[in-house]
């Protein structure tokens, strides 16, 4: 590195001659060279490696479709299971309404059938 300047949060794992002071913390420098049209063709009449580079990204591609396509099942699937619920908790409350009606008439029912009862036994 001519101009250490440009690289303040690493001038402390630098020796003056430029070479890194620490193995862990070193920057790593990544160069692709891409190819394209009749050079990419000569390249792979020649057995270089963009076959296997090409097989590993369509490998790549076909387990990020999959991923994607199981992703679209469990949103399907959650909305499913959402519906489900909804109509489970609107059954559990039209439950709950009638059996707090029927209770209520039991108890109205029952005061009067008692009123009556006592009224013939001439109790009250």
């Amino acid at each position: 590195l001519s101009n250490m300047a440009w690289y303040p949060r690493f001038l402390s794992r630098y020796r003056a001659g430029g070479r890194c002071a620490e193995e862990k913390g070193c920057p790593t420098s990544l160069v692709f060279r891409v190819q394209h049209g009749a050079e990419l063709e000569a390249a792979r009449k020649s057995g270089d490696k963009h076959d296997t580079i090409e097989r590993e990204i369509q490998r790549s591609l076909a387990i990020v479709n999959g991923m994607i396509g199981e992703l679209h099942y469990l949103k399907e699937r959650e909305e499913r299971m959402r519906d489900t619920n909804e109509s489970t908790n609107a059954r559990v409350m039209w439950f709950s309404v009638l059996s707090i009606s029927i209770l209520l008439a039991m108890g109205i029912w029952q005061i009067r059938y008692l009123n009556r009862f006592f009224a013939e036994k001439k109790l009250i």
